[in-house]
């Protein structure tokens, strides 16, 4: 969970967190979204929690910390290009396991996790015990990240191809093509990397039916 901050003022953001914000505003009380992470005693914590009880997602697993909320300072130069500057030793770097997290993990239906939140040895080692004590059925970052775009992609093709005309953008990333990034681990590199194969089969596939199929790769 982090804030984006531009130059015009700060943005609540952070991939999970946006996640889950969507999905409760989506389907209201039909499921119950949790937020796990560290969130700092200052302003931005502060403004974080509401805006995370605003949207319905529960925050009771969120631990307090002394160190600050987490956030990246985003600065545009003149051609538009953007410059990003992460925080260190935030809240979320410093997300120690408890023995309530195991409980929650074992009767979660999805899990998404993020990348930066695994920079630091502490959250990481925490991350990685939530996931091991997830059910079999449970969806992981794979899943969101790869499974996700394949059953969009998988509904709209039939369609597509009986007209026989259409277009099919997916997103991956440049994490995917050097390898990783600045901040992205394997996992997610691969991920990424599955939606590259995934569009290149497409385009191949569905490509003598009138379908193009295109990925980009934003760094």
């Amino acid at each position: 969970m982090l804030w984006d901050v531009f130059p015009d003022g700060a943005r609540f953001g952070g991939a999970p967190a946006n996640f889950l914000c969507s999905i409760a505003e989506l389907a209201g009380s039909t499921i119950r979204p949790f937020l796990v992470s560290g969130v700092g005693q200052d302003e931005l914590g502060a403004r974080a929690v509401d805006a995370l009880r605003e949207h319905g997602v529960n925050t009771d697993h969120l631990t307090a910390s002394q160190h600050p909320t987490g956030q990246v300072v985003v600065e545009l130069d003149s051609h538009g290009h953007a410059t990003y500057t992460f925080a260190a030793d935030t809240a979320w770097d410093n997300l120690g396991w408890t023995p309530e997290f195991a409980p929650l993990a074992a009767r979660a239906d999805v899990v998404c996790f993020g990348t930066l939140g695994q920079r630091a040895t502490i959250s990481r080692e925490t991350i990685q015990c939530f996931l091991r004590n997830t059910s079999t059925h449970c969806l992981r970052i794979l899943d969101i990240n790869l499974k996700g775009t394949f059953n969009i992609c998988q509904a709209v093709l039939s369609v597509l191809a009986k007209s026989r005309s259409g277009t099919i953008v997916n997103l991956a990333s440049v994490a995917a093509q050097r390898g990783g990034g600045l901040v992205s681990g394997a996992h997610y590199a691969a991920s990424k990397g599955g939606v590259i194969s995934l569009t290149r089969t497409i385009a191949r596939e569905f490509g003598p039916l009138g379908v193009r199929a295109n990925v980009v790769c934003p760094s």
